[in-house]
Formats: structure tokens, C-alpha cells, sequence
């Protein structure tokens, strides 16, 4: 860590995008790798990151959308950072997977249901806990569920 609390680090960033069309369904895979703030657990991180979605509709007015990712995060900054609050990990790996059902209710709305896991494993020094609310030890889970409407309001052109 330099003085003033800020750190240097230099990275190279991509993103790789496929979408392939099956009929009337498509695949969408991303790859992704980029310098991130560590998403509240490391004081920065270098991230990997994959997904592989699915988007199909069901009928006239019915949409299916899953996915399933895993990314990489491996720690930028020294142990000193932690004293900020960060977690004690070398990195950490993050598994998901998630699947929303969507009915297109006229042109402007949307309701829909969606469900999302997730499961945050930490790589610490001499594979010590990770003390985390709601973990048992090294691994962080949890279960999302979401219901509502969206509003996509007409495009108004302004000039």
C-alpha cells in the first residue's frame, strides 16, 4: 500500500461475447477478465469470470431465461488492507446459477419470477475460517427469490 491509502496496480481487461441462435432459442457465453474492488470481501481483486445462459420463449407471451457462472478473485493488496475491513483470503471463487420465467402482459409490461443461488468459497492462508455471517467457515450461500412488474415505458425522442 502506497502513502495516502492508495495502490497502484496495473491489469489487462477483456470480454468475450458468443450468441448462437438454435431455432427459436439462444445460447449467450461471456468471459470476462478485469480488475474489480472485490465485491466487499478482498480490498481489490483480479477477476475471472464465465457464464453460459439460456433464453427461450415459451409460447406466445412467455419467456425463459437460466444461467450458470463461476468467476475467480484472487486478492490484489497485501494482508494490511484487511485491517480495512476486507476479508483474510488469498481469493475466492463465486458459483451461481439462476432462471427467471417472464410473461409479457401488452408492450409496456413485464411480470416475472426469478430465482437465483449462489456459493462464495474462500482460499485463505493455512486454510484458516472465514468468519462471515450466515457461512460455515469458508463458504458463504445463499438462495434469492424475486417477483414484479417492469415498466418499459415508449422511447420518447428528444431533440
Amino acid at each position: 500500500m502506497e502513502e495516502g491509502g492508495y495502490y497502484k496496480h496495473w491489469s489487462v481487461s477483456a470480454r468475450v461475447l458468443l450468441r448462437y441462435k438454435i431455432g427459436h432459442a439462444s445460447i449467450i457465453a461471456t468471459y470476462e477478465k478485469f480488475t474489480s474492488a472485490g465485491s466487499g470481501f478482498l480490498a481489490g481483486a483480479d477477476t475471472q469470470a464465465a457464464r453460459l445462459g439460456y433464453k427461450r420463449p415459451l409460447g406466445r407471451t412467455w419467456e425463459f431465461y437460466g444461467d450458470a457462472g463461476f468467476s475467480n478473485n484472487k486478492r490484489i493488496q497485501s494482508l494490511q488492507s484487511t485491517l480495512l475491513g476486507a476479508v483474510n483470503a488469498t481469493s475466492y471463487d463465486e458459483g451461481s446459477a439462476g432462471a427467471i420465467f417472464r410473461k409479457h402482459l401488452g408492450r409496456s409490461y413485464d411480470f416475472f419470477a426469478a430465482y437465483r443461488f449462489s456459493e462464495v468459497d474462500f482460499i485463505t492462508p493455512g486454510d484458516q475460517p472465514v468468519d462471515l455471517p450466515g457461512s460455515t467457515g469458508r463458504i458463504g450461500l445463499r438462495h434469492e427469490g424475486m417477483v414484479g412488474v417492469e415498466w418499459h415505458p415508449k422511447p420518447t425522442r428528444i431533440e
